[in-house]
């Protein structure tokens, strides 16, 4: 049905509700531009739906920048779409953003921020089925803005009213369709009412046609409150022309006129069993009697329906009281994790050593103190896990979101043939990811460092310091102490760079520092080098760390470099196990008031193999811009095909191609290197060359807790220099 044929339907009822009859009915909407994209043979259009595959896949909607998709969509289209987060609308074996870029993508359906659905065309105007409520429901309040697509406002799992029984048999009874009732009976649907047998005949004024036109269309409306509204529009009041009694003694003050459209538009009166019949209000005549009392009270709108709603809750929580716990929950200084803020972008972490029974009694103790009215422990628990998206210290790994993708589609399969599909898709990728694992094995079984050196790095959650376990301290910002570890898979040894963020920061710059300080610091004899470490672009997989290895191979360090990136949500590296035993044995130190000190129980944390620890100095701390200036990073091969950063897996540099590197895509040792030629070598350059300042507001939280602090430790705080910036809110601890 086109949208002109709906707005004729809709007229039948009530020129005035056609506006909003449109969006009740069908919700079909046209497409409002449509272009062609000049990248691959991806057709791109804009469309103010969501669309519906014509091969009955399901759609998967993804979030995305602007700037990510203005290489994608046409300058034109993108105009149009309005915010800095657009939705994307993909056939459901899409599960990434990566596929557009391979131009492997027939069509892409962008969001012009409407939240319509467009439902199967074979189903009638108006008709609502138990199969089709839940799509003519998606667009109401349980569809997702494009900020709640980016990521979750909250840490519970939101709640799916549409899909509650009580609310698709709501809709059914709205629609006049057969539904079944709470107590297992089956309610049998509004059907047209008799013929009236009254002296004006007003059946005979209007086709049964007609009438059954008008019932189909009154009741397509689907919502009680409108379907009220056009009712209320329906009656008049009228002076009676003719008393039988005194007018100040007469019950009746008014004349009630009922009216229906025909088909040309013009109102036929009509008597009330006629009105109730074409409506099907046969068995709901105080429906309309309820209508009729709210124009005897002289309002101008009908009363809204008050079923099931009162204000009589005696034990609701004082708004006051829920901000207080707001307030208090807020108080606790936050961070975030570039682990999870790709896909979950308005996750926050507190510390670990908090929960929410703990935060409970450091806030009643806080209410006890000032003198306020605390909330319940379950009412401070409902208030954090809805309104807040918090979590307790920082996941070092994520489980693989293809993996759990891969799961849900194949469960959510109806045939066997998509569930057969979903779990070969399934098994290549885990077989990917074990290739990277073979490799690591097959390294690591390399014990001659003569033939191999194999290491694995990483960066650790950030260490507050200091760690203290008084109240006060919850509330504070602290120092944060950095720990790169590295670990040589061969000889099973580990060598730990610990510095706090008042000596150098943690970028790239930083990560590559540690790696170059600790070849300077140990004996190697290999010429060949492997290393392995997590997709990190920010930290390890750029250009920095790529600069750095030139440096090495430029230098004479070393003839062969190749640097391995597991899959992502499968990057468990031999580093992660050596965190594990630092946590296990830092959890056991309720107190640690500077890095010293971190360094020493790291130190001894490990009996068998004990960790080597390096305290980074300013000095220590290189920069690599100079280097990397001096390079070009082409984003194609020596045969002319594009460089995709983000998909690469291996990075191999070799004395033989001293301004080039090798890449894989693939696990794969069947697969063959590409090559990209680079440039010269630099130098290193000093990067900090004087004392690195903290913001004034850190350093006033940590300056408040050194009553806690025993004084032999102060020197440390006294050697601090504050800068005129304050922290920023995002402060991330990995």
């Amino acid at each position: 049905m086109s949208a002109a044929e709906l707005n004729t339907d809709v007229s039948a009822v009530g020129a005035g509700d056609a506006n909003n009859n449109v969006q009740s009915a069908d919700s079909i909407l046209i497409p409002a531009a449509a272009g062609e994209s000049e990248c691959g043979n991806i057709n791109i259009q804009l469309v103010d739906s969501i669309p519906t595959c014509a091969n009955g896949q399901s759609i998967v909607s993804v979030c995305a920048s602007r700037e990510s998709l203005s290489h994608i969509v046409p300058p034109n289209l993108l105009a149009q779409v309005e915010g800095d987060e657009i939705v994307l609308f993909l056939p459901s074996d899409l599960l990434d953003t990566s596929v557009i870029e391979s131009n492997c993508v027939d069509s892409v359906l962008i969001s012009n921020g409407t939240s319509d659905v467009q439902t199967d065309g074979d189903v009638k105007s108006g008709q609502v089925t138990e199969q089709n409520i839940e799509p003519s429901m998606a667009g109401r309040e349980d569809r997702p803005n494009a900020q709640e697509v980016g990521g979750k406002q909250s840490r519970k799992r939101g709640r799916h009213q549409n899909r509650h029984k009580r609310v698709k048999r709501k809709v059914l009874r709205n629609s006049g369709q057969e539904y079944e009732r709470s107590d297992g009976h089956i309610q049998s649907g509004r059907q047209l009412g008799p013929a009236c047998s009254c002296r004006r005949k007003c059946t005979n004024k209007l086709t049964e046609a007609h009438c059954e036109r008008v019932f189909n269309d009154f009741w397509a409306l689907g919502d009680f409150s409108q379907q009220n509204a056009f009712l209320f529009g329906q009656i008049k009041s009228l002076a009676p022309l003719r008393r039988r009694v005194q007018a100040e003694y007469s019950r009746r003050q008014l004349t009630y006129v009922l009216y229906v459209k025909d088909c040309n538009g013009v109102d036929v009166r009509v008597c009330k069993q006629a009105f109730l019949s074409i409506f099907g209000l046969n068995n709901c005549r105080g429906r309309v009697e309820n209508i009729i009392s709210d124009i005897a009270a002289g309002k101008s709108v009908p009363s809204v329906d008050g079923r099931g709603k009162h204000g009589n809750r005696p034990n609701r929580t004082e708004a006051s009281v829920i901000d207080d716990v707001k307030n208090h929950i807020q108080s606790f200084p936050s961070y975030c994790s570039h682990y999870s803020r790709k896909h979950n972008i308005n996750r926050k972490y507190i510390g670990a050593d908090l929960s929410i029974g703990k935060m409970y009694d450091l806030y009643a103790t806080q209410c006890v103190e000032t003198g306020k009215k605390s909330a319940s422990r379950d009412c401070y628990r409902r208030i954090f896990c809805n309104d807040f998206n918090l979590g307790f210290a920082t996941p070092k790994t994520d489980t693989c979101r293809t993996c759990s993708a891969y799961e849900t589609l194949k469960a959510a399969s109806s045939s066997d043939a998509d569930r057969s599909k979903h779990e070969t898709e399934l098994t290549v990728h885990k077989s990917e990811a074990a290739k990277a694992f073979q490799l690591l094995q097959k390294d690591t079984g390399i014990y001659d460092e003569s033939e191999q050196l194999t290491l694995a790095f990483d960066l650790q959650q950030a260490l507050p310091t200091p760690k203290l376990n008084v109240g006060p301290a919850f509330y504070k910002r602290k120092i944060m102490t950095y720990n790169v570890g590295i670990h040589n898979c061969g000889q099973n040894t580990a060598v730990m760079m610990l510095w706090p963020e008042t000596v150098a920061g943690r970028g790239a710059d930083e990560i590559g520092s540690c790696i170059l300080k600790y070849f300077n610091s140990v004996t190697v004899s290999s010429r060949k080098l492997v290393v392995y470490s997590d997709n990190c672009s920010g930290q390890n997989k750029n250009f920095t760390i790529m600069s750095l290895w030139l440096y090495l191979i430029n230098t004479g360090k070393f003839d062969e470099i190749r640097h391995i990136f597991p899959i992502s949500g499968h990057t468990l590296l031999p580093c992660d196990r050596d965190f594990g035993d630092i946590e296990r044995v830092l959890r056991k130190h309720e107190q640690i008031y500077t890095p010293d000190e971190y360094s020493r129980i790291i130190a001894s944390a490990r009996r068998t193999n004990p960790f080597t620890v390096h305290q980074m100095m300013r000095d220590d701390f290189v920069t690599f811009e100079k280097i990397a200036n001096c390079t070009v990073n082409r984003k194609v091969t020596v045969a002319g095909t594009k460089v995709n950063f983000r998909k690469v897996t291996q990075f191999k540099f070799n004395k033989e191609l001293k301004c080039g590197m090798c890449i894989k895509y693939t696990h794969d040792e069947n697969e063959n290197w590409q090559q990209v030629n680079l440039q010269k070598r630099g130098r290193q350059y000093v990067k900090y060359t004087d004392v690195r300042p903290i913001a004034k507001n850190k350093l006033d939280d940590v300056t408040s807790l050194l009553a806690y602090v025993p004084p032999v430790f102060h020197a440390f705080y006294s050697s601090i220099v504050s800068s005129t910036r304050t922290t920023v809110s995002n402060e991330y601890l990995d």
